[in-house]
């Protein structure tokens, strides 16, 4: 655990690693954890591949809707750390733990009940609308452990610890291993459940890894549980969260709906495009860990630099992320080109889906240095806590331009998919240009 005052003035690239890679390395038992849900779904049939494809992207766009209360949550405890203000952060705390609780109920209790409605939205075919209803009706019960352990992780991230989420989720991805097949096929006295074992073995999983974080917390005296029932909401804290967490939220919303239409335009394709995405977009989030680690890494260190009045040193971050990012990027397309197919050839036999799914991590690869520029940008700015510009980009990127664009490759040209991927990678480029440039700006205007 790194020490709060070390956070503003330690070696920057020492810190970078030293929190960036714990927080990767959790991240990459997260998505290992994902890898191998396909992995035996994939087992069961190309369409229940298709059906985990639509109930992870609506999944996304669930845990989207929390994002910004983790970064807020991670922002605020790190000012009141770099103002060595306490008592604050210990009210931030516990407030937030409140509003992400709340949030999880009435999100969860609100998607239950349409669920049917949403995945006809979503364009899902008769025979994948009922294995994903099925595996969704059972990851809603998860949904309160899942938001709280992220909640807890942003406050433990905030004082430099981000080992212990990671050793949780390395745990919980050794569960997953055994606890899936044995929920799919049955063994001894737990019955053969099929596609909705994957969900059941998840959802368990989701509640240990909120046992093991709370238990966390407590040890390191961030919360009092004997004061539970004393707590009561306090106005301020409350809507300078909201503040701070509504542009992010809002942000990462866009970017889950912006999935969401991408897999609706990819399902005139047919479902085994589905499929080819979902096993894509797995593989490209594995690529993409170390940059997320190091966004985890920017945002703590720019937040703590801010309230120390640090100007030069947030600058200095960012050139040296920049560097950093491009390196990752660069090793990460020279993976996804060599050995990508290799990969793909352990989801699914049928040559359809892999010859898809391999253009599809192709042409993401080339866009993966303008995906890393956006990501270093955003985690800037939410540090900064100047967010409020995201969200404008990233609705104008994937709720306006892209459909339109979709939706005159599919229905007025009638082009293949390959289309689709390269108007994703101008797409990308695009905005990354744009946010470095307004990013330039901020930086430039801050003074010492």
């Amino acid at each position: 655990m790194i020490r709060a005052n070390k956070l503003i003035t330690e070696d920057i690239d020492v810190l970078l690693r030293n929190i960036a890679f714990p927080a990767a390395t959790g991240l990459l038992f997260n998505i290992l954890y994902h890898i191998v849900d396909t992995f035996y779904v994939s087992r069961i049939s190309t369409h229940t591949l298709s059906s985990l494809s639509f109930s992870s992207m609506l999944l996304f766009f669930i845990l989207a809707i929390n994002f910004g209360f983790s970064i807020a949550t991670r922002v605020h405890i790190g000012f009141c750390i770099g103002k060595r203000k306490n008592k604050l952060k210990s009210v931030f705390i516990q407030n937030s733990i409140f509003l992400v609780f709340s949030l999880a109920f009435f999100l969860s209790l609100f998607i239950y009940i349409f669920l049917e409605d949403i995945f006809i939205l979503m364009n899902a075919k008769e025979e994948s609308i009922i294995f994903a209803i099925n595996y969704m009706q059972i990851m809603l019960f998860s949904i309160i452990p899942m938001f709280l352990s992220l909640n807890i992780n942003a406050i433990l991230a905030a004082h430099g610890d981000t080992k212990s989420y990671r050793n949780i989720l390395a745990i919980g991805l050794i569960l997953n291993i055994i606890l899936t097949p044995i929920f799919i096929y049955g063994f001894t006295f737990i019955p053969s459940l099929g596609f909705s074992g994957v969900a059941f073995s998840t959802s368990l999983i989701y509640y240990i890894i909120f046992i093991y974080m709370l238990k966390k917390l407590l040890d390191k005296k961030l919360i009092n549980c004997s004061n539970i029932f004393k707590f009561k909401p306090s106005k301020k804290p409350i809507i300078k969260l909201l503040q701070q967490a509504y542009p992010s939220s809002l942000n990462m919303i866009i970017m889950s709906f912006g999935n969401i239409l991408l897999i609706y335009f990819i399902s005139y394709y047919g479902y085994k495009a589905v499929a080819a995405f979902g096993i894509g977009y797995r593989i490209e989030q594995l690529i993409l860990l170390p940059i997320l680690g190091i966004n985890v890494a920017i945002t703590i260190l720019v937040s703590s630099s801010l309230a120390a009045k640090k100007i030069n040193r947030i600058k200095e971050i960012f050139y040296k992320a920049i560097k950093y990012t491009l390196t990752f990027s660069i090793i990460g397309i020279a993976i996804l080109t060599l050995l990508g197919e290799y990969i793909l050839l352990l989801f699914d036999k049928d040559s359809s889906v892999i010859n898809m799914a391999y253009e599809y991590i192709i042409y993401k690869s080339l866009a993966l240095i303008g995906t890393s520029l956006i990501f270093v940008c955003i985690a800037m700015l939410q540090g900064l806590k100047k967010p409020k510009i995201i969200p404008t980009v990233n609705f104008l990127r994937q709720i306006i331009i892209s459909p339109i664009v979709f939706y005159m490759i599919i229905s007025i040209l009638n082009l293949d998919i390959t289309k689709i991927w390269i108007s994703i990678l101008m797409i990308t480029y695009l905005t990354a240009l744009f946010l470095i440039y307004y990013l330039k700006n901020q930086l430039n205007k801050l003074k010492n």
